[in-house]
């Protein structure tokens, strides 16, 4: 397989979806914690990037994705097309998708 990265841009408080998006990477077994509570890649030849653009550190993060015309958080980028069985192949997505991140799991163990 070759090195997929998923980046993951969230806000570290007071986002519910955001909150439910990192519980469900972590079900579906995309992610697990590191021993400071990060989420960090569960499967090989994977990387996963989690931003929170509520961050001063990620300030200028936040201000390329306004510029992109995205707003709102959770966003899941992918250097990669994900190819869900009954959607359209996306190569990134917007709020909080159970769907997806489950179509998601689906195809990095399947490879």
């Amino acid at each position: 397989m070759t090195n997929k990265t998923i980046t993951l841009y969230t806000k570290s408080t007071g986002c519910q979806p955001c909150n439910l998006t990192k519980r469900k990477f972590v079900d579906v077994g995309i992610a697990t914690k590191d021993e400071n509570g990060h989420l960090i890649s569960a499967i090989d030849g994977v990387t996963l990037k989690v931003y929170d653009v509520d961050k001063e550190e990620n300030r200028k993060l936040a201000e390329e994705l306004a510029h992109q015309g995205i707003t709102s958080v959770p966003v899941v980028m992918l250097n990669f097309a994900l190819e869900p069985e009954d959607a359209v192949p996306c190569d990134y997505w917007r709020d909080f998708r159970p769907d997806l991140i489950g179509a998601l799991a689906n195809q990095l163990t399947e490879e």
